[in-house]
Order: structure tokens, then sequence, then C-alpha cells
């Protein structure tokens, strides 16, 4: 039991966070009035998602997390994405608040939010698989050798 030799302390990577599929405690609106100021939509739009859940709010800023999709002039482009503090305010969200008119008579369209992994990111990714599987290779190959001596 006592053979005196230290084992080498585990050096622990920092994972990084792990792009996740799907939209989690989000829901992604369009029908909204186009061409308005973000900051109020904003705060309207808050308003009316409130019923569903709490929404998560921006450390910085202290406003809750409703990000409008703008056009190149500063003003709304109609859609936005609504963040809730938990899951499980989506599909209470969607059901209540799909269909539902604003103002204007336009009626809103509610779903679960998708976030997709696209351009730099996707590609780098894909490079970061290849390499692990090619330097996996390289082990494999090492060992056989050792194994051969």
């Amino acid at each position: 039991q006592g053979g005196g030799e230290a084992k080498p302390k585990r050096v622990r990577k920092k994972k990084k966070p792990k792009f996740v599929e799907g939209g989690g405690s989000s829901v992604y609106v369009c029908g909204l009035p186009e061409g308005e100021e973000a900051a109020a939509l904003s705060a309207e739009v808050a308003e009316s998602f409130k019923v569903a859940g709490v929404l998560k709010t921006d450390p910085a800023s202290g406003q809750p997390r409703v990000k409008i999709y703008c056009a190149p002039g500063g003003t709304s482009k109609g859609d936005a994405l609504v963040t809730f503090l938990k899951a499980e305010s989506v599909p209470l969200a969607v059901t209540l608040r799909d269909g539902f008119e604003m103002r204007d008579g336009a009626a809103l369209k509610v779903q679960p939010a998708r976030f997709e992994m696209r351009g730099e990111a996707l590609q780098q990714q894909a490079r970061s698989k290849d390499d692990a599987q090619i330097a996996r290779k390289k082990q494999r190959r090492l060992e056989q050798k050792a194994l051969a001596e």
C-alpha cells in the first residue's frame, strides 16, 4: 500500500461552452409592427410576454432580454427574440401569444427559437473534428509501433 510514489496532479482543461442547437428558453416572434423605434417596441413586447413567465434580464442594463431585429436605419424589421428565465415558459408563450393581435390588427406568429451554427463557426467546428481524428490516428500508429518493438 505505501509505495511512496506520488501521483501526478491532474490538470483540468477549461471546457469551451458547447453550442447547443434549439432555442432553450427563447421564442421567435414575427408579425410585429415594422418601422418603429426598437426601444419602445421592446418594452411593449416584454409587457405582452410577461403572462407566459419571467423574462431574463440583461445584466448590463437591467432591461428584459427582448432583441428586436432592426433594419440598417435602426427601425424594427417586424421580428424579435424573447428570452425567458425558464424553458417551461416557451410552450406557454406559444400557446398564449401565437395569433395574438398586438395592434393594427396584425397577428403575431410565435414559435420556439431555433439556433443553428452557420458560417465560420460551423467550418471551424468541422476542422477541429478533422484535426482531432488525425491526432487519434497518429496516436494509434505510435502505440502500435511501440507494441511491435
